[in-house]
């Protein structure tokens, strides 16, 4: 890896346990190397607190905030496609949280990033965050009714 033409390299991994970190001795080469910045996240590891990819997202949520707004920010995001669409809502978050943005900005920014292919996704699995929304108001709007219409027998 050519550091000098790479940026700042930050890498969110998840994974369940430690059993399961999959290119950790590379990644862990990478890091003393100083070419990336890892954070891995356990979510089966015992004796810890389950830790997602987003949570990290989320706890670092200014200094991705301040990455996403760079003009040569690249994101990218491998994996199932549900946890795509919770890394995408906790950036929506940082740049709502840090970058003063309305939701409708923030997601506007992140589609401008993906025009310009600086956002990109390898995923498996269906996205599913808009037709989820979708589906859950429906079945919230169908049970009011049914509830309403039962207030009458």
């Amino acid at each position: 890896v050519d550091t000098d033409k790479a940026g700042k390299c930050l890498l969110y991994f998840g994974c369940r346990n430690t059993d399961d970190h999959i290119y950790n001795s590379t990644i862990t080469k990478w890091n003393k190397s100083n070419v990336l910045e890892p954070s891995i996240a356990f979510s089966r590891e015992p004796s810890t607190p389950k830790t997602y990819v987003q949570d990290l997202i989320e706890q670092s949520s200014k200094n991705i905030c301040q990455l996403l707004l760079q003009p040569e920010t690249c994101y990218y995001i491998c994996g199932d496609a549900r946890v795509a669409d919770f890394c995408f809502e906790a950036c929506v978050k940082a740049l709502r949280a840090h970058g003063n943005m309305s939701r409708v900005a923030a997601v506007q920014h992140i589609k401008q990033m993906r025009a310009q292919n600086r956002w990109q996704y390898d995923l498996w699995g269906i996205i599913v965050h808009f037709n989820e929304a979708k589906y859950e108001f429906k079945v919230k709007k169908e049970a009011g009714a049914k509830n309403w219409l039962k207030s009458f027998t």
